[in-house]
């Protein structure tokens, strides 16, 4: 495995295909920042700011004060996959705080408590909700985004909390030559609604559910061809070793949240990857 997030915050440029330098003000930055076994995604863009998830309750401050210190003034939009508590638990705190003109949600209603708060939120400040009951786009500054349900029916009734990680919101970004997916926590029904429907290859994935291992994971790596997986695990519950044996096998440069902390990985659309981490900021 290509770990290099090992003692230091290392830059690793990464050459995936060609084009022509953009400039500056096109650069743009995905960071997934460390809140253990759960998921928080900042995208900036030209000074404009989409979170997908919100981490958990207990993470809520220092992710906060995180977006802060990144210059986040007021999110344009925040993505929520699904209600569990490692991607909706900090969502209501966040909301209140940088009140994102638009929050993306599935369809259907939850039933935890963070689900609760954050509809509080919604009530209090008269947020913009928009159920996605189908692919929806919406641009931030130069980068498009596309959210759409993963294609699987919600059931409150399959297991102890339904089957909301396979009903979770799958996201689409690209700028230029430079393309990214974000699969949420969606499990073996989720990825064969996804297989049936493939929407092309992509040259960043953010591997489901923290590396957890399905009988169809090793397709759907290999449906994307990525050069680049992040996987976002914690210290105490690491990736499965078949999914990071799969992607080694597959030549993908792989990084997990457990090892390198908070990961921001910079392109400019001409399909070059500059990739950092900071093992010291981490929230979970």
């Amino acid at each position: 495995m290509k770990h290099l997030c090992i003692f230091l915050c290392v830059l690793l440029l990464l050459a995936v295909g060609g084009g022509t330098p953009a400039q500056a003000e096109d650069e743009f930055s995905v960071t997934f920042i460390d809140v253990g076994k759960g998921d928080c995604i900042l995208i900036e863009c030209g000074g404009h700011f989409a979170l997908i998830d919100a981490g958990y309750a207990y993470s809520s401050n220092g992710v906060i004060g995180y977006l802060a210190g990144r210059g986040v003034k007021q999110l344009d939009a925040m993505i929520i996959t699904h209600f569990d508590k490692d991607h909706v638990g900090g969502a209501s705190d966040v909301a209140d705080v940088f009140m994102p003109a638009a929050l993306y949600l599935p369809d259907y209603e939850g039933y935890s408590k963070y689900y609760g708060a954050l509809m509080n939120s919604v009530s209090t400040f008269g947020l913009n909700v928009l159920r996605v009951s189908e692919r929806v786009f919406f641009a931030l500054g130069e980068a498009k985004i596309s959210v759409y349900p993963s294609g699987v029916a919600y059931d409150a009734f399959a297991g102890d909390e339904g089957n909301d990680n396979d009903v979770s919101l799958l996201t689409e970004l690209t700028m230029g030559k430079d393309s990214y997916f974000f699969a949420g926590d969606i499990e073996q029904e989720g990825i064969d609604a996804y297989l049936r429907n493939s929407h092309g290859q992509f040259d960043v994935l953010k591997v489901p559910h923290h590396g957890k291992k399905e009988s169809n994971s090793q397709e759907f790596i290999a449906s994307f061809g990525p050069r680049i997986a992040v996987i976002t695990d914690s210290v105490d519950d690491t990736a499965a070793m078949k999914i990071l044996k799969w992607l080694e096998a597959a030549d993908v440069e792989t990084f997990q949240t457990s090892a390198c902390g908070t990961i921001t990985i910079k392109s400019r659309g001409t399909g070059e990857y500059e990739v950092e981490f900071d093992p010291m900021t981490r929230f979970g």
